[in-house]
């Protein structure tokens, strides 16, 4: 792991009803605040996912579910329809 050519960030996404899964985040960008909670998942349904932190907001850019290829925010969102009432643990 230390080793890895693509350091990345971890954490496990939270939906209603289902098991938490393990999402690798690979690109991210700080943005200026929509509001966001620590831990709560804004999402457009097309490009655009976003999470709360302690000090503003995240805009994740490239990530990675389990068996699944790296892939850009846009790639994820045609395959993966994230529920209102999600959320990163």
């Amino acid at each position: 792991r230390g080793l890895s050519p693509h350091p990345t960030a971890w954490t496990e996404m939270q939906e209603p009803e289902k098991d938490p899964v393990t999402i690798k985040i690979f690109f991210a960008d700080k943005t200026g605040s929509k509001g966001l909670k620590p831990g709560e998942i804004y999402c457009d349904g097309k490009k655009l996912l976003m999470t709360g932190t302690g000090s503003g907001d995240l805009r994740i850019r490239e990530l990675q579910t389990p068996g699944a290829k790296r892939m850009n925010t846009e790639e994820f969102l045609r395959g993966h329809e994230i529920k209102p009432g999600s959320w990163f643990l």
